[in-house]
């Protein structure tokens, strides 16, 4: 399957970003580019503080870079999850 092809039926579907630092990014997927670092448009951040509390910040569009990435979730099918995976490996 051609990746650009795969990559333009992922366009705007939700993705949950887990990042090695423990935050959590959720947004609409924008793009990815040939490193692995995924653009998210209409993202917020979920931070859960010490005190137990989860803290929420929008953050609009936000690039993350693969060196950053420990979980990429796509909220939809599996085949849409496997299409995602497959673009970025």
């Amino acid at each position: 399957m051609d990746s650009i092809n795969a990559v333009k039926k992922l366009l705007y579907r939700h993705l949950k970003v887990t990042l090695t630092d423990g935050r959590t990014v959720y947004g609409d997927f924008l793009s990815v580019d040939v490193q692995g670092a995924i653009v998210i448009g209409n993202a917020h951040e979920e931070v859960l503080t010490s005190s137990g509390n989860v803290e929420k910040r929008n953050m609009g569009m936000v690039l993350v870079p693969k060196s950053f990435q420990k979980k990429v979730e796509l909220q939809g099918t599996l085949e849409e999850k496997l299409r995602l995976a497959a673009a970025v490996s």
